[in-house]
């Protein structure tokens, strides 16, 4: 029998050796699984908040509040100014507590809260650890939305007409991206685009058609937000629409009608005069070198209450004076000195295209020489004025100024809505009508520039560019938080290119660039006190110590500059210094 051990011996060996080696596989299998595990587990980050233990009296209400500033920080570092900012949006598109909830539950904390004393004398802070899950940084990315469109309308001239197509556009790659976008108010929907970029535009004169190719992004979890911020105010249609081409027709329709009626309105104005001035070459500042990948056409996206058709029938002044004349004569009687940029309403054009007959925004009317206006429809679509007068006013000696035809706008007998009394002593309520709403604090800031300023506003997210040749407009602050602006070359001495949203939207706005200049000093951020009214809003520099977190509010200083803005809609301004 001793014969077999040696056998048997060796084949225990032969089944250890082979035991040993699935166990070391095993161990280096699950090894890797663990690795990868490890590697799909979302980085961690930490946040701080402290806050003044005075004013508590218990310490469970401390802790509480500690948490939720120091979930406010981690939202802010996870996700991003764009969602964990004041969202406070115009016409209850967005409201900032339904926003901040929908973010803050997507933050999740690791471990327990350490709890610990501040620095400052009486503070209580709160460190904690969270991450968010990838899927959930995923729908904060911008997604690529894409259509393309054909659209006629004889009763519009070439310029509002190409708007309106890029605007239908729009609504036809949001509502492809989601269906659900279908049953809201198009305008709320077109809020959603950023990065609108149009291309392929073409114009077929006979029959008044534009095609055009639209590309644009939007944020998955903005357009949830939307959606149900639109639910919560019922503003979704009973029935949904299937037919995304009824949708559009229907909006087409809605435009065009808004087009035969409505008065002027400051940003549609403004945007539409834009939009002219750009294909014009700039007078005063080079046209800026862009890199090849911004070759493609920037077509401003506009704030879900405006709307473009009403500067069709508007022009604006060319030239550094012009006169406003009685009649359509040269050696006629004087009304006024119009200073350039000066945006007037077109009534009639002389049938040899030489004189409009314009409404001045103070509510002058009288004539003045077209080849110094710019304006917003060719000259051969505006109403002609009837030659009889035209032949009378040319052969008419020059006579005394006679009185206005029509009178400026008069103060509302009454107003439903109180002008905060803060505001009060800036309030003109022929030029702005009636408050359409209360005073509100809002986070903001200041840059100041060679011909203008700039504010950018939290609770509209729109840069409001003020011009020293006499208008203004608001643009949405498109930024995503990380792109770099393209270059406008290197700064004058002494002169700096501005940062952040204001900076992303001078760099992509030729306009906007030509009117301002190079700024002076970096935006500062501030507390402003604004309420809006029927024709423009009211801005105020506030010294309140915190108006959003605890960002500094640079209005407290004694050398702040910024008393107080008024902006009325058609493009007159104002700024009041301390």
């Amino acid at each position: 029998m001793r014969h077999l051990r040696p056998r048997e011996s060796a084949t225990k060996r032969r089944h250890g050796h082979l035991l040993a080696v699935l166990m070391l596989t095993a161990l280096l299998l699950a090894m890797g699984t663990s690795g990868r595990a490890r590697a799909q587990t979302p980085a961690t980050i930490t946040a701080q908040a402290c806050l003044s233990i005075l004013g508590y009296s218990n310490e469970n209400d401390l802790r509480a509040d500690l948490l939720a500033e120091a979930k406010l920080a981690l939202a802010a570092q996870l996700f991003g100014e764009v969602i964990s900012a004041d969202r406070r949006t115009e016409d209850g598109v967005l409201v900032h507590d339904e926003a901040q909830s929908y973010v803050l539950g997507l933050v999740r904390t690791v471990g327990s809260p350490r709890y610990f004393s501040g620095s400052a004398l009486g503070e209580g802070c709160v460190e904690i650890v969270g991450y968010a899950t990838a899927a959930d940084l995923a729908r904060l990315l911008p997604v690529p939305i894409k259509a393309s469109l054909c659209h006629s309308d004889p009763s519009l001239g070439r310029d509002l007409l190409r708007s309106v197509t890029v605007d239908l556009t729009l609504v036809r790659a949001l509502t492809d991206h989601d269906r659900r976008l279908s049953n809201l108010v198009p305008t709320e929907v077109l809020a959603l685009a950023r990065q609108v970029s149009v291309s392929g535009a073409e114009y077929t004169s006979t029959t008044r058609t534009w095609c055009l190719d639209v590309d644009a992004q939007v944020i998955p979890v903005e357009v949830e937000l939307l959606l149900r911020s639109s639910a919560a105010l019922t503003v979704s249609v009973a029935t949904p629409t299937p037919d995304a081409t009824a949708t559009l027709t229907a909006e087409t329709t809605r435009i065009a009608a808004v087009v035969a009626q409505m008065n002027a309105d400051a940003n549609a104005t403004a945007q539409a005069l834009a939009v002219k001035l750009t294909a014009r070459a700039p007078r005063a500042t080079p046209s800026p070198t862009r890199p090849p990948a911004m070759a493609r056409v920037q077509t401003p996206t506009l704030a879900p209450t405006a709307t473009r058709a009403v500067a069709a029938r508007n022009a604006k002044v060319d030239t550094d004076t012009l006169n406003l004349r009685a009649t359509p004569n040269s050696q006629a009687a004087i009304l006024a000195k119009l200073p350039q940029g000066a945006l007037l309403n077109v009534l009639e054009v002389t049938i040899d295209l030489a004189w409009l007959h314009v409404r001045t925004e103070g509510g002058d009317e009288g004539w003045v020489a077209s080849e110094y206006t710019l304006t917003g429809l060719p000259l051969e679509e505006y109403p002609v004025a009837p030659l009889s007068a035209t032949v009378a006013a040319a052969t008419a000696p020059a006579a005394a100024a006679p009185a206005p035809v029509a009178a400026a706008p008069s103060a509302p007998a009454s107003c439903a809505v109180a002008v905060d009394g803060r505001l009060a002593d800036l309030w003109n309520p022929s030029a702005l009508g009636c408050a359409s709403q209360g005073a509100a604090l809002t986070w903001a800031s200041w840059t100041p520039y060679e011909r203008g300023q700039v504010i950018w506003r939290a609770d509209t997210n729109s840069v409001y560019g003020f011009y020293n040749s006499g208008w203004w407009q608001r643009l949405t602050d498109t930024w995503d938080g990380s792109s770099t602006a393209p270059s406008r070359g290197s700064p004058p001495a002494g002169l700096l290119a501005p940062e952040r949203g204001t900076g992303w939207v001078w760099g992509t706005n030729d306009s906007h660039f030509n009117e301002l200049g190079w700024a002076t000093v970096q935006q500062r951020g501030f507390c402003a006190l604004v309420q809006p009214f029927e024709r423009g809003f009211l801005l105020r520099s506030n010294n309140v110590e915190f108006c959003r977190d605890t960002l500094y509010n640079h209005a407290r200083e004694g050398n702040w500059p910024l008393d107080a803005i008024t902006a009325v809609s058609g493009g007159a301004w104002s700024a009041r210094y301390r």
